[in-house]
């Protein structure tokens, strides 16, 4: 039995609307005979997690748009009892509704959208234009015509007929893919319109702009653009304009230049190390101590799905701006993370594993409120939690040049508690091991976030994220890496000295 128009554009329809929803988690009850309302109820369920200001892609909104216009059109053209009309107007009109299906459905099954590409028309008088190049295609593989009735059908841009030898030259080189005719010459027969002078130099501005104070992804500067000046382009075209003005997605790690007494102060440090015994080494190092700023997910979905997928770990720079210090990611803590999204932890590791001092609310800690944290005997707490045969002191704490751990109030705190503190020399976190752990931690968070979004779980509220980060420190997993970390100070210490004095890798 002959399919009918309407059918074959339903049955499209539903092809492509089975197939994003299972790209986007969306479990979907109809098929290609379900009733209309239950299609179009399905549509819109999709319709919502594909839009791209709830996160989806616009390739994938404009495809199902394309197809949900295409099954209207055929719905339409069937008429209101959903029989085509009878007469020779009916018959002229399903014929031309045929011929428009056949292009929808070349171009949706290849992942397109009936959009005309981001580039202009060839601009040879005798050449064909896209919509022709498509026409010639459908003539042949739909209709099954011979050339000479595909010739009198086609227009060059003169408005003639081409030759057979062009014809065949266009079928031939046509790419279903793309929906056009690919060029071997990369600037033959075409220019970009779209990327112009004042758009590339609008995503240099931006980018400057924003990569300090967030990521900045390719997505983002196309929100960008889009919103100041109504331009849309596709990620891959804004990605090949910051390569061609020489920006490439690299680490935020830079390559840091210390000072002589910095140099000859980290090489004191690491010499001091390697001769102490691992029996001592470990009685030196009680817990390795430092605060970590941790950063929950956003509640908007194009900077969660960013922060999800890349985190704060890479950017798109120059190699030039390796050593730029307003780049390295070491920004005053309002640029960082915002409190509304920040969760303070004071925390420590040592060959015992990982123990948490404290949560907190402000980012910065005061000299009044470490000291009330120690007299109260949280920071003893953690130590004796890691080290339970020593239940007393003297106890090293290994930690950072912060200014209010060496303010008179706060040695006063610690000297009654039996800490002393062992200091790192400055702007060196690969001698301080809780560092490492702290990379390990953000990492393992953000994958547990990503594992959220693609579930189509909601981003989590602080308390909840707080309850997370507990009970993702107190896996075996979460110890084991604690202990690794604060083992491997020696082997750290190693390569300092082996680089004179640069900071390690290890």
């Amino acid at each position: 039995m002959a399919v009918s128009p309407l059918q074959r554009a339903k049955r499209a329809f539903v092809i492509v609307l089975q197939s994003i929803a299972a790209a986007y988690s969306v479990q979907l009850d109809v098929t290609r005979e379900s009733a209309d309302n239950l299609v179009t109820s399905a549509f819109r369920r999709v319709a919502k997690k594909v839009h791209p200001d709830k996160g989806g892609k616009l390739v994938d909104s404009q495809r199902l748009l394309a197809a949900r216009q295409l099954w209207e059109d055929a719905l339409r053209a069937a008429g209101a009892n959903g029989r085509p009309v009878s007469g020779k107007s009916s018959a002229t009109s399903s014929s031309q509704f045929s011929l428009s299906w056949a292009a929808h459905f070349l171009l949706l099954q290849s992942g397109r959208s009936s959009a005309m590409p981001v580039i202009s028309e060839v601009v040879h008088p005798l050449s064909l234009n896209f919509e022709n190049q498509r026409k010639v295609i459908l003539l042949r593989d739909v209709k099954k015509q011979s050339w000479d009735d595909v010739r009198k059908q086609v227009r060059n841009l003169k408005g003639k007929k081409p030759t057979v030898k062009l014809l065949r030259r266009v079928y031939k080189n046509f790419s279903k893919k793309k929906g056009r005719v690919v060029y071997k010459d990369k600037k033959c027969g075409r220019k970009p319109w779209k990327v112009t002078k004042g758009v590339e130099s609008f995503l240099l501005r931006r980018l400057k702009a924003l990569r300090c104070e967030s990521i900045c992804t390719t997505t983002v500067l196309q929100r960008e653009l889009v919103n100041e000046k109504g331009v849309d382009l596709e990620a891959s075209t804004i990605r090949k304009v910051l390569t061609r003005n020489g920006y490439f997605w690299l680490t935020r790690a830079q390559k840091r230049k210390y000072s002589p007494d910095v140099t000859a102060q980290r090489l004191a440090f690491a010499k001091a190390v390697l001769r102490m015994s691992k029996a001592q080494l470990r009685e030196r190092l009680s817990l390795s101590l430092d605060g970590v700023v941790l950063s929950m997910a956003p509640k908007d979905p194009l900077e969660r799905q960013n922060w999800c997928a890349h985190g704060d770990t890479h950017m798109w720079r120059k190699r030039c701006e390796a050593a730029s210090p307003d780049l390295a990611g070491n920004d005053a803590y309002g640029k960082q993370v915002p409190l509304c999204r920040a969760v303070p932890l004071w925390a420590g590791i040592s060959e015992g594993g990982f123990a948490t001092v404290v949560f907190r609310k402000s980012k910065k800690l005061c000299t009044v409120e470490w000291a009330e944290i120690v007299n109260g005997g949280k920071l003893t707490n953690a130590i004796r939690s890691l080290s339970p045969t020593k239940p007393r002191g003297p106890w090293w704490v290994l930690c950072d040049n912060e200014t209010f751990l060496r303010t008179a109030v706060s040695q006063a705190a610690h000297k009654a508690q039996g800490i002393s503190l062992w200091s790192v020399p400055p702007r060196s976190p690969d001698l301080n091991p809780v560092e490492k752990f702290w990379a390990w931690l953000r990492r393992t968070l953000r994958q547990k976030d990503w594992a959220d979004l693609r579930a189509g779980r909601k981003a989590l509220d602080k308390k909840a994220y707080q309850a997370r980060v507990r009970s993702t420190c107190r896996t075996k997993r979460a110890q084991a890496v604690a202990a690794s970390c604060a083992g491997g100070l020696r082997k750290v210490c190693k390569e300092v000295v082996a680089k004179k004095g640069a900071m390690a890798r290890s």
